[in-house]
């Protein structure tokens, strides 16, 4: 009977340990993060606008799109994404590269955030990414600002006034789960 008892209660407390004090998917710790793909649409904006000349330019990104693969250790797929970053760069629009690893966020429709680093390097219209959670893992990307909602003056006002903002389609791909010190949960605004 003792022996019952005994393993009755061994078996609640590691009960209790996993439910409690482990750390389950979706928590601050052990699998929050997101592992897999996003394809995003939105718009860059240029400050001030890009031109030819190569200069300094303080880029900033706003886009919805959706994303599919692991977020916090459950399946999702097509689900809705706002990404945000902004960074500062040295270029034009023959070309341009990041300074300094610019911030950002993707934030999830559950209320997820994760916030990453980001590096790119642009030829002519396409770009290349490289975002780094800010806790661990890593996603590369490519954009482009040839896209469907690219105006037809875009690059006329290269060579004369400049554009002040532009759109870009972009696309990534996690290497490995990409987490954050500040992932949480919240609801996206």
């Amino acid at each position: 009977m003792r022996r019952i008892a005994v393993t009755a209660l061994a078996t609640a407390l590691g009960t209790l340990v996993i439910c409690v004090g482990g750390a389950p998917a979706g928590t601050r710790e052990g699998t929050s993060g997101f592992a897999g793909s996003c394809t995003v649409k939105g718009t860059v904006t240029f400050n001030p606008p890009v031109t030819n000349t190569t200069q300094q330019l303080r880029v900033v990104y706003h886009a919805r799109g959706t994303c599919s693969g692991t977020l916090n250790g459950r399946s999702v797929s097509d689900m809705p994404v706002r990404l945000h970053h902004h960074a500062r760069s040295e270029g034009s629009c023959l070309g341009a590269r990041t300074i300094v690893p610019g911030r950002g966020a993707i934030a999830f429709a559950d209320g997820t955030v994760i916030p990453y680093r980001v590096e790119f390097r642009a030829t002519g219209t396409e770009v290349d990414f490289t975002f780094t959670g800010r806790r661990s893992g890593r996603a590369d990307g490519h954009g482009s600002f040839l896209t469907t909602r690219t105006p037809p003056s875009a690059g006329l006002k290269c060579a004369g006034e400049g554009n002040p903002e532009l759109p870009m389609d972009l696309s990534l791909k996690t290497t490995s789960a990409m987490g954050g010190r500040d992932t949480e949960q919240r609801r996206p605004r």
